[in-house]
């Protein structure tokens, strides 16, 4: 019981910058100010917490670090102009954060010990899992770009799955005879 109050825990945690950026972003009708403020808030909650990720023992959810490179990008693009990012952003919504995501899980199984899944087992175990949630990320993916601004659809539904399976998949890596 208190192992799954953890989970929970590190799943609230994990992704309160991206839930600081949709009650910012959604919390009245869409405006550029608004959508500024949301990827401003959000990025600067995101820099905090890779920081505690990355400072962390255990490995960190390839996920949430996807999640936040988005916000991160996304507040850097409204700094410096590069309002070219930002109109991609706008006009594939959530795809886009879907998008990262698959590109940090992609970096992360080929460079890192731990893949896309973030857990350490056998070499073997740790691919074959993180090509499962990768393919699983650009379905996400595939059935975000076909429902464009349909939010809990795509973003809701894909974060909760994506989030179960990795956990799921994480066990089994470590679960290895």
């Amino acid at each position: 019981m208190l192992r799954r109050l953890g989970s929970l825990i590190e799943f609230l945690v994990g992704y309160f910058a991206l839930t600081a950026f949709a009650f910012i972003a959604f919390a009245g009708p869409p405006s550029d100010m608004r959508w500024r403020q949301a990827f401003l808030v959000g990025g600067a909650i995101a820099v905090i917490e890779v920081a505690v990720l990355l400072w962390r023992t255990q490995p960190a959810s390839r996920l949430v670090l996807g999640a936040n490179l988005w916000l991160i990008v996304g507040a850097a693009a409204f700094v410096a102009h590069q309002w070219w990012l930002l109109e991609w952003y706008q006009r594939n919504g959530v795809a886009s954060m879907l998008a990262v995501m698959a590109a940090t899980g992609a970096v992360a199984t080929c460079v890192s010990v731990g893949g896309f899944v973030g857990a350490a087992g056998q070499r073997r175990r740790v691919v074959q899992a993180s090509g499962v949630l990768l393919t699983a990320t650009l379905l996400a993916l595939a059935v975000a770009a076909s429902r464009i601004g349909d939010i809990r659809a795509t973003a809701v539904t894909a974060l909760f799955c994506l989030g179960w399976l990795n956990r799921a998949l994480r066990r089994w890596v470590v679960r290895a005879p």
